[in-house]
């Protein structure tokens, strides 16, 4: 029979274990980092960049962060490889805030790029959708003005405003959501040099406002005078979770304005968890009930389901939305998109 002092220590181990396992999903080590000798100040203390988010919620940036420099970069390493999982793979938490206009936030950017061999990276396609004018070192913008750059939504996960919220659910947890799929195609990938299914390091790069390019050769509009602030890297899809039951979630959203949404299981649409459904609009939780009810269904099947948004809206209209589910086992997916020009 095992002695009291034992079972404490069991129990001690087994309570290390699972705080690991928790932590697993986050970046863990700092491979390297240029802040180019601190330009444009903030905090620079990389190992702030490791770990569960800290946000400040939306109306307040976290100060637990790293800041890259102006031009700058960090690069993290991950205890478990992050992998190519249907729908949003990672979520990267910058410390954006939204100011007295809804939905607009004080963002400034960086690029994201991923390496499975620390030597070769693919970056992330980006792009700017807002205007092509200098926004101004304190201005805002509305949240729809990029894909796949972080710093533009505000971060929920670990803030006093959302308690317990999800850190890998990209409605819950805000931060800047990707895909890895987004990357197919990509030369690096292309060439077998990058692995989507082995991501071993992450690097971000400061966006120089008005100096570096989106991958359509727009430039991009930083509307801080410093530089990107991370406060997290968290996996939603790694190698520890790798499984082909969970659900899919994608989500297309055209240039006037209407999406398609689609929601399937490789088990069956009875196989998903009705309440675990989520949706964000301007990265605040909404409704998803009465949000999917302004769609039409266009599909419904044994698999899942597809719905429609089908009412134009004004061009000048920027959005962001995201929408993720969780099957009866716990997998999980989700999609985060913004209107394109």
């Amino acid at each position: 029979m095992p002695t009291p002092a034992t079972t404490r220590a069991v129990f001690a181990a087994c309570l290390l274990a699972a705080g690991a396992c928790a932590q697993a999903v986050h970046a863990t080590a700092v491979v390297a980092f240029d802040t180019r000798s601190n330009a444009g100040g903030g905090v620079f203390q990389p190992l702030n960049a490791l770990g569960a988010p800290l946000g400040g919620g939306t109306f307040m940036g976290s100060l637990a962060v790293h800041s890259l420099g102006i031009g700058g970069s960090l690069t993290l390493s991950f205890a478990q490889p992050l992998r190519n999982g249907p729908g949003v793979d990672f979520l990267v938490a910058e410390n954006p805030f939204e100011s007295t206009t809804f939905g607009a936030t004080f963002a400034e950017s960086c690029f994201v790029e991923v390496s499975s061999n620390g030597t070769d990276f693919a970056r992330m396609p980006a792009r700017w959708f807002g205007p092509d004018v200098e926004p101004g070192p304190f201005a805002v913008v509305p949240m729809g003005s990029s894909e796949n750059l972080a710093g533009q939504v505000p971060v929920l996960a670990g803030s006093a405003q959302a308690p317990g919220a999800d850190p890998q659910d990209v409605c819950e947890a805000g931060g800047d959501a990707f895909d890895l799929q987004d990357l197919v195609g990509h030369p690096e990938v292309a060439a077998g040099r990058v692995n989507l299914g082995a991501i071993a390091q992450l690097r971000l790069v400061d966006a120089r406002s008005g100096i570096d390019r989106d991958a359509a050769g727009r430039f991009v509009r930083d509307t801080g005078s410093g530089s990107a602030d991370i406060d997290a890297v968290t996996a939603v899809h790694h190698a520890g979770n790798a499984t082909a039951a969970g659900p899919v979630v994608s989500l297309a959203i055209a240039p006037d304005g209407t999406f398609t949404l689609s929601v399937d299981d490789p088990d069956g649409w009875t196989d998903l968890a009705p309440a675990s459904l989520r949706a964000s609009l301007q990265g605040r939780l909404v409704d998803a009930g009465a949000l999917l009810s302004s769609c039409v269904l266009t599909r419904a099947d044994a698999s899942g389901f597809t719905l429609a948004f089908p009412y134009p809206l004004p061009p000048e209209l920027r959005y962001r939305l995201a929408v993720s589910v969780k099957d009866l086992a716990g997998h999980r997916s989700g999609a985060a998109r913004s209107r394109p020009l």
